[in-house]
């Protein structure tokens, strides 16, 4: 991925590739650096052009030798330019461990606090020590503030496609990047779009939870903790409760704080319970029928609800959801009787939802009603 002329010891470039990986980028990065650069041999000149003057010769060395000079001062040693972010016209350089981008200091002044505050206390700094016209500008280093490369990567694509991002949204991953490097950079249009997107994903209303389980509920609970997303929270605990034990529930709940694993497990408990104390027989006098006809109903009814137990015991909301009409198919007859039930069942989803589950994940006062 990565080559480095032999004729700048101290530049490496890294040559674009299809989309590279950003664990390929990290790793052929260091293998770059870790290369010792052959130097190249001498070419014998055969060109039939006119060799240059003394002084045309002589002063097109001074040149090489001083800019040469100084990326020396100014430079890590081994430096590699960004395959992608090493602008032509980029007039500012950022630097995350061994890659450099070449970006425009305007638009980064424009779109982020961070480095707004960044160039003002450097201009000061140059303004009242004087202006060196002989270096070029330092590189701005990131790795004191913890932003990953991959993130500011992707932040940085961000800031190019955000018009396309609005209407066709990017992986979660890339979503997840953007938000953990625009909150340590302050970008704040692009950190507010990030948690709309996770927001969009994860909605915190009763109406939205439906059969179909949404992916990577262990990580937008760790970005919520880490990056103050309460509204995602109910939700992302939820997709991991409705989870039977298994492979896959062990999976995403490894990579959960253990704190946060004790509230899964004892709200699991919780929500099996609520199922369960949930159920009442049919009322089969709403509904007319004999003693013996009633008789033969509720025995009916109590093993079909309990057989829906393995697949709603952790999952409520959907449970309740769905028993009304799973009800009229068992007992077409009792229609009267099932309409006084889908009521109660509507009830309790609504507040296992609005006010249980709160409790349950200990999410302090924030709900959504």
């Amino acid at each position: 991925m990565f080559s480095h002329p032999g004729s700048s010891p101290h530049r490496m470039k890294v040559e674009p590739t299809d989309d590279p990986e950003p664990s390929d980028l990290k790793t052929s990065s260091q293998q770059a650096l870790n290369s010792p650069t052959e130097p190249s041999e001498p070419v014998e000149n055969t060109s039939s052009a006119a060799p240059a003057t003394p002084q045309t010769g002589k002063r097109k060395a001074e040149v090489q030798a001083g800019s040469q000079e100084k990326r020396r001062k100014n430079s890590p040693e081994g430096f590699m330019e960004h395959p992608r972010f090493w602008l032509p016209d980029g007039n500012i350089q950022v630097q995350i461990g061994p890659i450099r981008f070449n970006l425009h200091r305007s638009r980064l002044a424009a779109s982020s606090l961070w480095f707004k505050r960044h160039f003002e206390e450097r201009d000061t700094r140059e303004i009242e020590n004087g202006f060196d016209m002989e270096n070029e500008p330092e590189p701005v280093e990131l790795d004191a503030t913890g932003v990953d490369i991959t993130d500011f990567e992707r932040l940085l694509i961000a800031m190019d496609d955000i018009v396309d991002y609005y209407h066709s949204p990017p992986p979660f991953a890339t979503i997840a990047s953007i938000l953990r490097a625009a909150s340590i950079l302050e970008f704040p249009k692009f950190q507010s779009y990030a948690r709309g997107a996770l927001e969009a994903l994860f909605p915190d209303s009763l109406e939205d939870v439906g059969a179909k389980t949404i992916p990577h509920a262990a990580e937008v609970l760790i970005l919520a903790r880490a990056w103050g997303l309460p509204r995602v929270l109910k939700r992302a605990f939820y997709e991991l409760a409705r989870f039977p034990p298994g492979a896959a529930a062990s999976s995403a709940l490894s990579l959960l704080s253990p704190a946060d694993i004790i509230l899964v497990a004892q709200a699991q408990k919780h929500l099996a319970t609520a199922w369960i104390s949930a159920y009442k027989p049919p009322d089969c006098a709403l509904c007319g029928h004999s003693s013996k006809v009633s008789a033969a109903i509720k025995f009916s009814d109590i093993s079909w609800f309990m057989s829906l137990s393995v697949k709603y015991q952790f999952d409520p909301i959907l449970g309740f959801a769905m028993l009304p009409q799973e009800y009229k198919r068992q007992v077409p007859s009792c229609s009267v009787c099932a309409e006084v039930r889908e009521k109660v069942w509507r009830t309790r989803a609504s507040r296992i939802w609005n006010t249980d589950l709160g409790v349950w994940f200990k999410l302090g006062m924030h709900s959504n009603n």
